[in-house]
């Protein structure tokens, strides 16, 4: 097998796995904003049903999961650089983005 084949196929899976995670986030979207309508009509009719609030906290965990790997694959977290602010040695700001690189 060539090198160009296994990087097509490593590519499709790469392709494949990013379309899941984006599918997966939609869904758990639509779930946890299903789950809060639901209660949220319950309450005003003055059913509540108890423990919603706990199954909330499953796609939210895996909302914050395949976000934090979306953000990976992008190379686009979230970052509070305050140490940047503080140094004025061109030196260190140097290796510092080039550990942020890593």
């Amino acid at each position: 097998m060539s090198n160009s084949n296994v990087n097509e196929k490593k590519n499709k899976v790469i392709n494949g796995l990013i379309k899941f995670q984006k599918i997966f986030s939609v869904i758990m979207i639509i779930l946890m904003l299903s789950l809060v309508f639901f209660q949220v009509i319950l309450r005003s009719l003055n059913l509540p049903l108890m423990g919603i609030e706990e199954l909330l906290i499953l796609p939210t965990i895996w909302l914050y999961m395949i976000g934090a790997a979306n953000a990976s694959q992008e190379r686009s977290h979230i970052s509070v650089d305050i140490i940047e602010v503080f140094l004025k040695n061109k030196k260190l700001l140097i290796i510092l983005s080039i550990i942020k690189i890593l």
